[in-house]
């Protein structure tokens, strides 16, 4: 009998492994055919145009000043054999030159063809797209001396490389701040003669005055995390889990200078500096709170937010506006995106119910505050259609 009853628990316990593989190779299966840009063509070509929404016409500073307010107004869409035309990529940063006026971009899929490893950047004087130099072929990629990877036949470039939110803008110094890293099995099959290493991150910084990258070692890897520029202290502040550091741009170096934040990633973070504090919200925990950090503390602290909050998503677009002393998110919902404020010294959330977005935005590091013309920038598309940058007035 109990041979028997042994037989039954092996076989049960064997049926229900075998079960879970099948299911969890399903799952791996299916989101492998759902990501895959043939995939998303097809259901493109079916269901035609996600966003179908108008152009709205601005040529000069004023028209741009003069647009509607709480609505979230196309101001530009590309087209596809325009110069400085580029797809948008979920995993690029944004970040903003307040001294030329303009919305930068940078970082990409490294399986595009060519990978782009330029900086984008959308002009608000001429309103137009332009790229600091072209995309640099995978023939050109290189390891330097410090076994770094690097493009570009003058080996003066970073690669092709997700960033996420680990991307800043340091005002004081004139520079980009990129303080992601190379995974190497995205160029395994692509490079197969150069031997990646992993651990070797370097920050990478592009200095505006000199039209030069250089690449920073011993440095800290916040990929898939993300950063803020303290204007007020003039450092770049980069958050992982276990980890809190501060970027000099004088002396190109990281320091730790706390232990523990907010407990996931795909994060995004501002700086609020009207209260003069760092905002984390959304992860891959999908939370919805907000923790929030404060320059000299060792960690990050939950918001208690008593009050009506958004749901909790991952890698959420969010900015500080100067305007209105308050942290802007986008929010998906079922096949649109709200827009949601918040807070600090309140610590309280208020939905926009008038300034909703046409379609999901899914993951998105760009969105940016224009303090010149007092308005939100937006670069977003759906899958396979032409870049956009939209607009809101609070």
């Amino acid at each position: 009998m109990w041979r028997k009853a042994v037989k039954y628990y092996f076989s049960f316990f064997s049926a229900l492994c075998h079960l879970g593989i099948a299911l969890a190779l399903g799952v791996y299966l299916t989101n492998k055919i759902t990501h895959h840009w043939r995939w998303q063509a097809l259901v493109h070509a079916m269901k035609g145009r996600v966003d179908d929404s108008a152009v709205y016409p601005i040529s000069s500073r004023e028209q741009l000043a003069a647009l509607p307010s709480r609505v979230w107004t196309k101001i530009d869409q590309q087209q596809p054999d325009a110069e400085g035309s580029f797809p948008r990529q979920p995993t690029a940063t944004c970040a903003f030159d307040r001294k030329r006026n303009r919305l930068l971009v940078f970082g990409a899929e490294v399986n595009e063809n060519p990978p782009d490893n330029t900086i984008h950047y959308f002009d608000l004087t001429k309103l137009r797209w332009e790229n600091e130099y072209e995309p640099d072929p995978l023939s050109s990629y290189f390891l330097d001396k410090s076994e770094f990877l690097v493009a570009g036949f003058n080996l003066n470039h970073p690669p092709a490389m997700q960033v996420f939110g680990a991307g800043a803008f340091d005002e004081k110094n004139d520079q980009l701040v990129i303080a992601s890293s190379v995974k190497r099995e995205f160029y395994e099959t692509r490079l197969p003669n150069i031997r990646i290493h992993e651990s070797i991150s370097p920050t990478w910084v592009y200095d505006f005055a000199l039209n030069c990258w250089y690449a920073a070692a011993n440095a800290t890897d916040f990929r898939t995390y993300s950063v803020a520029y303290d204007e007020d202290r003039n450092v770049v502040v980069g958050f992982q889990p276990y980890h809190i550091g501060e970027w000099n741009g004088q002396s190109r170096s990281w320091q730790k200078v706390g232990s523990t934040t907010y407990p996931a990633w795909n994060t995004n973070a501002v700086y609020d500096s009207v209260n003069r504090v760092f905002l984390l919200f959304g992860g891959s925990n999908l939370s919805n709170e907000v923790h929030v950090y404060q320059a000299g503390d060792q960690k990050s602290v939950k918001m208690p937010t008593p009050g009506i909050k958004p749901p909790g998503r991952a890698a959420v677009p969010l900015v500080f506006h100067k305007g209105i002393g308050k942290m802007v998110a986008i929010i998906d919902r079922d096949n649109y995106a709200e827009t949601w404020t918040y807070d600090y010294r309140k610590d309280e959330w208020q939905h926009l119910s008038d300034s909703k977005f046409p379609y999901n935005v899914g993951m998105n590091y760009c969105l940016e505050y224009d303090s010149r013309n007092n308005i939100m920038l937006f670069v977003s598309s759906p899958p396979m259609e032409q870049t956009a940058v939209w607009a809101l007035k609070l």
